[in-house]
């Protein structure tokens, strides 16, 4: 048997983990299913938060609002009649105890209507976006979802880009409204982009099946891919025109203004 040096220090096992040879070492692999949860979040969040979580917003979210009243109210009472139960449990008091859960009863009461009030109040309010309805912004998030998993990065990318834009627009429209820039004829354009144009491109897209979208030869050289970027890019073209003409309606409020300071002032 072959003596070992006690100098020396030995192993069976590599002594620098990082470079050693890793064909020894199982291979973790994820699960299908975990895969496709993966996945499937990841193509939810391709195009960022709906348009209708964007647009609809009620207008109650740009701050905190106050308590009811009632809620208020419903919170003091609850508080005192606690004092009075715990009053009646100490002294062994049955009508401060009835006292004490009556009140406590009417507080909780008091406190949930006021709180559906505010929610009812809340619920009513207009809606930041005036320009799309929710039924056509609801439409339109559901077609880009269909289309996140399975959908090319150049067409995303497009579609991503149309998408702030029209969100752009629409917050330009609702604080400028209609006038000689952006006209009548404007924003039907803008509504019928929601409701028509692009879900039916997109649509007719889906249609194709999958494994023919890049490949297969619709038209001349045109593939469902190009034709459908063909679209977009025209659309895309029509939005800008318009977030143009907004731009002019805003410089043009701003004049207006000019002008009213101007004839108020003193010579």
């Amino acid at each position: 048997m072959k003596e070992i040096d006690p100098k020396y220090v030995t192993s069976t096992r590599p002594v620098n983990l990082r470079t050693a040879h890793k064909m020894g070492f199982k291979v973790f692999t994820v699960p299908s299913v975990v895969r496709a949860r993966l996945a499937a979040t990841k193509a939810r969040n391709r195009f960022g938060r709906s348009m209708q979580d964007q647009l609809r917003l009620p207008a109650s979210t740009a701050g905190s609002p106050p308590l009811p009243s009632l809620t208020i109210l419903g919170v003091f009472v609850g508080a005192a009649s606690a004092m009075a139960l715990l009053l009646g449990w100490i002294q062994q008091s049955i009508p401060f105890a009835t006292l004490g859960v009556l009140g406590l009863l009417g507080g909780l009461l008091l406190a949930m209507r006021g709180t559906r009030s505010a929610e009812k109040k809340t619920s009513t309010k207009p809606l930041v976006d005036a320009l799309f309805s929710g039924t056509d912004l609801q439409n339109f998030d559901l077609v880009l979802e269909q289309l996140a998993s399975d959908i090319p990065d150049e067409l995303a990318m497009r579609l991503l880009e149309i998408k702030q834009e029209i969100i752009g627009i629409a917050r330009k429209a609702d604080s400028t409204g209609v006038d000689e820039h952006f006209t009548v004829e404007d924003r039907m354009y803008m509504i019928e982009c929601i409701r028509r144009y692009l879900p039916d491109s997109l649509q007719s897209y889906l249609l194709v099946p999958q494994n023919q979208r890049a490949t297969h030869l619709i038209t001349g050289n045109q593939t469902a891919v190009s034709l459908l970027v063909s679209q977009l890019n025209l659309v895309n073209m029509e939005l800008k025109k318009r977030n143009a003409k907004l731009i002019k309606s805003a410089a043009a409020q701003l004049l207006r203004q000019q002008r009213f300071l101007e004839s108020k002032t003193s010579r």
